[in-house]
């Protein structure tokens, strides 16, 4: 029998919890160095929805430092919730790290209010996923709503090793990533 998403998420934030710091660095340097050749070599690519993320996510900040010192700099926008009661959230521009300021969930959100129209790719956080694409969220539906209003984005799971399944109990509002990568 399938478990509850409830259940789901009580066993990911535990299997999250039990990752030592040196690991979550070392994955998320991995997780950067795959994106940066992803966008290497996918230069169409010009507006980019990246995360902040929370202790327990991949450390992805130091795309923007990268990227703008190689040149290949695409536009990063990151979400930054804009009605906490009905879970919408937007996603703005952010040229360096420190254009982000505490938000919502105490994490890192843009401070510049140049939202954006249009992204190419956005990085997805999540608690777990399965390799079909099917996402385990926080449970707020914050990307759910957002990815439903703009589905010509390419969306790209981004986690750990240890977040992967083989099912998730979805449902009709989950959205389907297009693609998954963890390390």
């Amino acid at each position: 029998m399938p478990l509850e998403k409830s259940s789901q998420r009580t066993y990911f934030r535990a299997e999250l919890n039990k990752l030592k710091s040196n690991a979550k660095a070392e994955s998320s340097r991995k997780l950067i160095l795959h994106i940066y050749k992803y966008l290497e070599s996918n230069p169409q690519i010009k507006t980019v929805g990246l995360f902040a993320g929370t202790n327990k996510e991949p450390y992805l900040l130091p795309l923007l430092d990268v990227l703008f010192v190689q040149r290949l700099a695409p536009k990063f926008y990151f979400p930054k919730v804009i009605n906490k009661e009905h879970g919408i959230m937007q996603f703005e521009k952010v040229t360096n790290q420190q254009e982000l300021a505490p938000g919502s969930f105490g994490i890192l959100e843009p401070t510049s209010n140049l939202t954006a129209h249009k992204l190419d790719l956005i990085l997805v956080p999540g608690l777990a996923f399965t390799k079909n694409g099917a996402r385990l969220g926080q449970g707020g539906g914050y990307y759910d709503r957002y990815l439903n209003k703009y589905p010509d984005s390419y969306t790209l799971g981004v986690g750990f090793c240890c977040q992967s399944t083989d099912y998730l109990n979805t449902q009709s509002h989950d959205m389907i990533l297009d693609s998954i990568v963890l390390r």
